[in-house]
């Protein structure tokens, strides 16, 4: 069975990042199977280690002119300069993976549904005299590119490991011409649809980009250990409890770690 490489972008956008990106590599080396390599793009971190049969650092700084790091060309570029071919997981460098599995058999896109304008997130919104909401106008961004090429506009889960297929990368390359610069799109969303007009994207029958809020619900996902993956609210990061716990679940250094 092919190994699957797996595509994180990173940045170090708040003084966890470090802490964060480890746990996730952690638990990949720990609880994941048939991994290729691992592909970070965007910011190095000094402790990667140097095998490149294990894990590819592709620098690249393109950012939204609201500094959060555009996601769809980072993982493009990440593609291209690393080489990667058919199927691949992309992840968020923030999400931990808990039950042990295979990564072919990671689950593909759950659908959520058609995604909304401004008026349906926020009933009498006006982007220009209100300004910008973060999330809803990257994805409002996304369902017009969809929308003008032709494309379906389903709104798919994302940040959780999911399955996007780099054969579809010219295509959404194509459609990516229509956001550079101070756009940012939702990658899962671009893979997503391109790949359903093809006929040729998986379903999951349930959510599975479980983000948790607090420590009660943290403690039952990492004793239950069913769930194949979680992330947390940046908040949890303050609780003394999860961050130790965290430690003991993923704190033992791993072969992507040079120091």
């Amino acid at each position: 069975m092919k190994a699957r490489d797996i595509v994180i972008p990173f940045r170090y956008c708040d003084p966890n990042a470090d802490r964060l990106l480890r746990w996730t590599l952690r638990s990949i080396s720990s609880r994941l199977r048939n991994v290729g390599r691992v592909v970070i793009v965007g910011d190095v971190p000094y402790w990667a280690t140097r095998d490149t049969s294990l894990l590819v650092c592709v620098p690249y700084w393109h950012y939204h002119k609201k500094k959060f790091q555009n996601l769809a060309s980072a993982t493009m570029f990440a593609i291209r300069e690393a080489d990667i071919r058919g199927e691949f997981l992309y992840s968020g460098d923030d999400v931990f993976h808990v039950a042990e599995t295979d990564a072919n058999s990671v689950p593909y896109f759950y659908r959520r549904e058609e995604i909304r304008g401004y008026n349906e997130y926020f009933p009498g919104y006006n982007p220009r005299k209100d300004g910008e909401r973060g999330y809803v106008e990257m994805m409002i961004h996304t369902r017009k590119i969809l929308s003008d090429a032709g494309l379906p506009i389903v709104e798919y889960e994302g940040h959780a490991a999911r399955p996007l297929n780099a054969d579809f990368a010219g295509e959404v390359a194509r459609l990516l011409q229509k956001a550079t610069g101070e756009v940012s799109c939702e990658v899962s969303c671009l893979f997503g649809n391109v790949a359903a007009a093809h006929g040729a994207v998986g379903k999951s029958e349930k959510r599975t980009d479980l983000k948790l809020y607090d420590y009660d619900a943290f403690r039952k996902v990492a004793d239950e250990g069913k769930e194949y993956v979680f992330s947390v609210h940046p908040s949890l990061l303050s609780d003394a409890r999860f961050v130790a716990d965290m430690d003991s679940m993923y704190g033992e250094p791993c072969k992507y770690e040079m120091w």
